[in-house]
């Protein structure tokens, strides 16, 4: 074997070890970010298992202009709510997050750990504005994690 046989296997070896290496890096990346969404599913799970709320009163305003649904949810579950995140449906029809057509606030005398945010045991009112025609009506309220209560009511 001469010189040039073993400097061959020398660069081989070296571009061998190269790779591995680079082929290591990728994989650790790709675990670490595995994990970490990992982590992330499993707390909103867990989140979503102590996630439990009820609507408490429900009531129909004809006579105002526009109509007005009052939707009152109790949080009874464990789990801190953020109200901008919660979604209301009446006849499968969802109110967007953003619409004038809607108002969501924490009671305030229910309002006491943490100001704005929907605790365990705080009630949260909802106004939702549309008209609706007579009859019954479905009224549903779901949370950030997909957790909801829902309710008839006629008009």
């Amino acid at each position: 074997m001469g010189f040039g046989t073993v400097a061959t296997h020398i660069i081989l070896f070296i571009a061998l070890l190269t790779v591995t290496t680079s082929v290591a890096v990728l994989f650790k990346g790709y675990v670490d970010s595995s994990g970490s969404a990992l982590k992330t599913q499993q707390q909103f799970l867990f989140d979503q298992l102590r996630t439990s709320v009820e609507i408490t009163s429900l009531s129909f305003n004809s006579s105002a202009d526009p109509q007005q649904t009052h939707i009152y949810v109790l949080n009874v579950g464990k789990t801190k709510l953020d109200i901008n995140k919660t979604d209301i449906f009446i006849d499968g029809i969802r109110f967007a997050r953003n619409d004038s057509e809607r108002i969501i606030r924490v009671e305030n005398d229910t309002d006491v750990v943490n100001k704005g945010i929907w605790d365990p045991d705080e009630v949260v009112f909802i106004q939702a504005n549309r008209k609706l025609s007579s009859g019954k009506h479905t009224v549903l309220v779901v949370t950030e994690f997909g957790v909801g209560d829902s309710e008839v009511m006629s008009t």
